[in-house]
């Protein structure tokens, strides 16, 4: 594996732990008592749930692109693999923040750490979709 594609995997892991991370902060907030009262909550959790089922995807995908030698010799597909999940994270954080946008989910006292953790899983999600354009495609050159 040369030094672009271990680069590249090291790039997208280090987003996905980022996004795992926010992901994780959600979920214990979500799991409290008080939460559970929630009118939003199954959709929340559910949401949450693909969230995270998708952003171990991309991970598996990742390692699959550290089998190969170089950045250019990964197959484009591998990238919209990937791109695929990275879409599915970001549209369930802007779901899951349309549901916090509700007016019984803006009285909850962790509201606004909520919607900040769901802007930076947004964010990160377009880092990642950022980092794969250069899947399948020569060094310098972008998808």
């Amino acid at each position: 594996m040369d030094s672009s594609t271990r680069e590249l995997a090291h790039e997208m892991n280090s987003i996905l732990a980022i996004i795992r991370e926010e992901a994780g902060w959600i979920e214990d907030i979500l799991g409290r008592k008080d939460m559970q009262k929630l009118a939003n909550h199954g959709e929340l959790s559910r949401s949450l749930s693909e969230l995270i089922r998708q952003t171990h995807r991309c991970k598996e995908i990742v390692a699959e692109l550290r089998t190969y030698p170089s950045a250019d010799k990964v197959p484009r597909q591998i990238r919209h693999d990937l791109n695929n999940p990275i879409a599915v994270i970001g549209e369930e954080a802007g779901w899951m923040e349309d549901l916090l946008g509700k007016e019984d989910s803006k009285k909850i006292a962790d509201h606004d750490e909520l919607t900040n953790s769901l802007s930076e899983i947004k964010r990160q999600a377009g880092r990642c979709r950022e980092t794969a354009q250069y899947i399948g495609t020569a060094p310098g050159e972008s998808g």
